[in-house]
């Protein structure tokens, strides 16, 4: 017993005529006809009473035909589901973000998600670039959206977005007023920083700086979110280096000055693993590509 016969049979049950059926279904009727005599022979059972003017179905051909719709239907349904997971419309996805890169992508990229996406279910972590390394090495987390990692064996990375780098200054500071300034300016003065494995480009110009100028540049205190490295720079304890998206969280007491330097920018990145081959991982980072590039 195939799919397709009971396709024949259900199209005859409906149209009641073989005729009519065998052009519903763009099949010679002959072909049909043995069809479902071929259907009855391995059934043990006629299905159709027929008679030169009319067909109808046996009381064990009401049955059949009930369960032969169901059985139609689960097939389309499994059709369905191995079409949406073969594009990465179904599963389970592990994703991690940092919490700088949140506000900016995960609110889009989300609302794409659950109007296409309804099958995936997002498991969301937050994690700084560091733990997302980590977790995507051991297999604990599928996909990551990271800022300024560098590159590591086992893992691919692809840039989403790049924002400027910006300078924050106290109330105090001799340069608050200038709307426009120079790393170098900054030279031999105190720092405050998110931590280098999270901030490794800061700590970069940083570096940089020392280099060029043979001055050097004292990260005095470290902070973990940049709600407490703002509250550092307004108690004057030093300047900080901040993407421009941290610009939302803006109090009393700071001034953000932009870096005229090219190489003052954040660059958000979407990571996975190199072997990554489950459709739905891969369509998430697809979609983080496509919102990023809207956004």
């Amino acid at each position: 017993m195939e799919l397709r016969q009971l396709r024949f049979a259900v199209a005859v049950a409906d149209e009641l005529h073989f005729g009519r059926a065998a052009d519903q279904l763009h099949v010679a009727q002959p072909s049909l006809s043995r069809q479902i005599r071929d259907l009855e022979r391995s059934l043990g059972v006629e299905l159709f009473e027929r008679t030169s003017r009319n067909v109808k179905l046996t009381s064990s051909g009401e049955f059949f035909i009930e369960a032969a719709r169901r059985t139609i239907r689960m097939a389309e349904a499994a059709r369905e589901t191995a079409a949406a997971a073969s594009r990465g419309w179904i599963g389970r996805v592990s994703l991690a973000f940092v919490t700088s890169a949140a506000e900016e992508l995960l609110p889009p990229f989300i609302a794409e998600q659950r109007a296409q996406r309804t099958g995936v279910e997002l498991d969301l972590r937050e994690l700084n670039s560091v733990q997302q390394v980590d977790g995507l090495l051991s297999g604990v987390i599928d996909l990551g959206i990271t800022r300024d990692l560098a590159p590591v064996t086992g893992l691919t990375l692809a840039p989403l977005f790049r924002e400027p780098l910006l300078a924050v200054v106290s109330d105090q500071h001799m340069l608050r007023h200038r709307r426009i300034v120079g790393i170098d300016e900054f030279s031999g003065g105190d720092f405050v920083s998110l931590p280098r494995t999270s901030a490794p480009r800061t700590w970069k110009l940083l570096d940089a700086m020392e280099l060029r100028t043979g001055q050097s540049c004292r990260v005095v205190q470290e902070a973990r979110q940049f709600t407490t490295l703002l509250a550092l720079v307004k108690a004057d304890l030093g300047v900080a280096f901040v993407p421009q998206s941290a610009r939302r969280l803006r109090g009393d007491g700071v001034h953000f000055l932009r870096l005229r330097d090219s190489e003052a920018f954040s660059e958000v990145q979407v990571v996975r693993r190199d072997d990554e081959s489950r459709p739905s991982v891969l369509d998430l980072q697809r979609l983080a590509e496509a919102t990023a590039g809207h956004s």
